[in-house]
């Protein structure tokens, strides 16, 4: 083989060599990446906020353009109360998908809770630029329109949001507004609603027992209470409500029961023997509260 040849060998070769390693640093990254994101989504799903947000971050390292990065690491944030740095990364998600409408409602209720309600409705009418039916664009101006004390549109823009794709969220929200009106009847009619879509969860059958309980429907609570124990018997915070309507309703025994039950269920929770102790203490029972406190240790 003559220089040329070896010469064009050489380079080919270099070539393949280059391509390869390019290939390899490729595939390394996005297997980061995806273990990474694997361990973020996790937590998240354990609401262990703040070792997602690192996963999130260390996703955002290697792929600065990850916007569901962005996203779910404010929303981290979100859930640890950490407003401003949520701000900026919820708005960063959108610069990268203008179409996230997650992100648009979150970054919409941000504004609206910081009084800057033009801009809360610049991101609901953007969602509803991107899709009409869509809940979260109606169920925000909802939410301007309360913040602007027109609880009528309110009511109206919700209403529209029960049509959308976000029917539990829009019903709770409805309720909520009836209530605000006076119309109780309205407001127990959504909130079964929502227990209709929601029934294996137990946050909207809580909401329909504690709307029971304001509006002195005593029984009626109770029975959803006891509703949320039999759908869920190894939950420990269904134990815990029924035992503290319990209180409410002065019956002490029976409030015992049921924290002694939550605790037995969730043993290494060391805040409801406190919960234990503290209602002990309110009950005149000090050698028993001492117990638990000591138990909690």
């Amino acid at each position: 083989m003559n220089r040329t040849g070896n010469r064009i060998y050489s380079v080919c070769a270099l070539m393949m060599i280059i391509f390869l390693l390019v290939g390899i640093a490729g595939c390394s990254t996005e297997a980061k990446i995806e273990r990474h994101w694997k361990k973020a989504e996790k937590y998240y799903s354990e609401e262990k906020f703040r070792e997602a947000a690192i996963e999130y971050k260390n996703v955002i390292k290697l792929k600065p353009s990850h916007a569901t990065a962005y996203y779910k690491l404010a929303m981290c944030q979100l859930n640890m109360r950490m407003f401003q740095e949520a701000f900026a990364n919820m708005s960063r998600a959108i610069e990268l998908d203008p179409k996230m409408i997650d992100a648009r409602h979150h970054l919409g209720t941000l504004y609206l809770l910081s009084g800057e309600t033009d801009k809360a409705r610049e991101q609901a009418m953007a969602i509803l630029k991107i899709d009409s039916t869509k809940s979260l664009g109606h169920m925000l101006l909802g939410s301007i329109y309360l913040k602007e004390n027109n609880l009528g549109k309110a009511i109206e823009e919700s209403l529209k949001a029960v049509q959308g794709d976000k029917k539990l969220e829009a019903y709770l929200q409805l309720s909520r507004l009836y209530e605000l009106s006076r119309d109780l009847n309205q407001a127990e009619v959504m909130l079964k609603q929502a227990v209709k879509f929601d029934d294996a969860k137990q946050k909207t059958r809580f909401a329909l027992a504690e709307f029971y309980v304001r509006t002195g429907k005593k029984e009626a609570a109770e029975q959803e209470y006891l509703q949320a124990v039999r759908n869920s018997p190894k939950d420990s915070v269904a134990a815990m409500k029924l035992g503290s309507f319990y209180v409410l309703t002065g019956r002490m025994n029976e409030a015992e029961k049921q924290f002694i039950r939550g605790v037995e269920l969730s043993p290494g929770n060391a805040s409801l023997r406190v919960h234990l102790g503290n209602f002990y203490l309110i009950w005149g029972k000090k050698d028993k509260a001492e117990i638990s406190f000591k138990e909690a240790e």
